[in-house]
């Protein structure tokens, strides 16, 4: 139900409004969590959408009481348009760009609690996430994307004679024509590749990779030789423990990428991992005063930078409560301890 709701808000092909359909006839009680979920979510945008889809009475289904703090927090309308405003400010903390000697030189920077797309000279399309930071440089031979932190996703546009690669920690990722996501992930201390159409080569930096020039960068990378294949739907994990290659359910390729909409979906990460996204929305510093709960495992679908419905759902559905102190940080503990501490 989180998944259809967010695709849903981004808008359905005809393809999948057939899917949906399907979905809904397999059993009577995909249909309610669905109407569930959409109140819980936005109220009347997504309720109005399912009804174009499915134009019937939405079925008459009590809301637990666990729930009804997250209903308070979720479905005022005016709220969830300013948060929406902000997640999707189109302007850019930072933008500079040049072109020298026919080399094409941009710098990208996302405020936190922001997400940008631009669209760069050579038709592809960049997403940047919250927080991030990249280098563009364009040149005769290839096209270069530096990801100095944060995350982001690439469209690519077409071009064999100009590869385009992402530079991100130790690793240089190369595509032509594909689309796919590269983050680094402070939290896991890890890079995390993600492809969703096409495929991508993936190979270690050289150690005497030199950054200089647009030129330099396909001498450099032509000297290293080994490289892996990351296709459709599957992502790499990159850290201490060496590489890891996994298949990836296309459901789950767009709840990773949800982010581009908005949207942070969970589907059973541990509470530590949760937080640790919702953090990179907002400017507040989390801290667990029970580190059992870091492994409390969760589900839902929240509006990224949503703190406070993302707090009271803890708290309606985990019994986690939560303290603000006057410097911004969050104290999150067991709902029991409120009482003693």
């Amino acid at each position: 139900a989180g998944i259809w709701i967010a695709r849903l808000d981004r808008g359905l092909s005809d393809g999948e409004a057939n899917a949906l359909r399907t979905w809904l006839a397999a059993d009577p009680r995909n249909e309610a969590e669905l109407y569930e979920l959409a109140t819980l979510w936005d109220s009347m945008d997504s309720l109005s959408l399912i009804a174009e889809v499915i134009p019937q009475t939405a079925p008459q289904r009590a809301v637990p009481a666990r729930t009804l703090a997250a209903i308070v927090a979720s479905v005022v309308v005016v709220v969830v348009a300013s948060l929406w405003a902000v997640i999707h400010d189109p302007g850019l903390g930072s933008y500079e760009t040049s072109v020298l000697d026919g080399e094409e030189s941009a710098t990208y920077v996302t405020r936190v609690g922001s997400i940008s797309t631009v669209d760069l000279s050579d038709g592809s399309r960049l997403t940047l996430n919250t927080d991030t930071t990249a280098r563009v440089q364009y040149g005769k031979r290839q096209r270069l994307i530096h990801l100095e932190s944060g995350e982001l996703h690439v469209k690519v546009a077409m071009d064999a004679e100009r590869p385009l690669r992402v530079i991100a920690g130790d690793r240089i990722v190369e595509a032509v024509g594909t689309a796919f996501s590269v983050k680094l992930n402070d939290f896991s201390e890890s890079l995390e590749i993600l492809v969703n159409e096409g495929a991508v080569g993936v190979r270690a930096r050289s150690p005497d990779f030199k950054e200089n020039n647009v030129t330099s960068h396909v001498e450099q990378i032509a000297l290293s030789k080994s490289s892996l294949l990351v296709s459709d739907k599957q992502q790499l994990i990159v850290n201490a423990a060496g590489d890891n290659l996994k298949n990836i359910a296309p459901e789950e390729v767009e709840a990773r990428l949800s982010w581009r909409q908005g949207n942070l979906v969970f589907q059973g990460h541990s509470l530590g991992e949760a937080v640790a996204e919702v953090a990179r929305y907002t400017d507040m510093e989390f801290v667990f005063l029970s580190e059992d709960m870091r492994e409390v495992r969760v589900a839902g679908l929240f509006k990224a930078g949503d703190v406070s419905g993302f707090l009271s759902t803890l708290r309606a559905n985990f019994d986690i409560d939560h303290e603000e102190v006057d410097d911004g940080t969050v104290l999150l503990k067991p709902s029991e301890l409120s009482t003693t501490l």
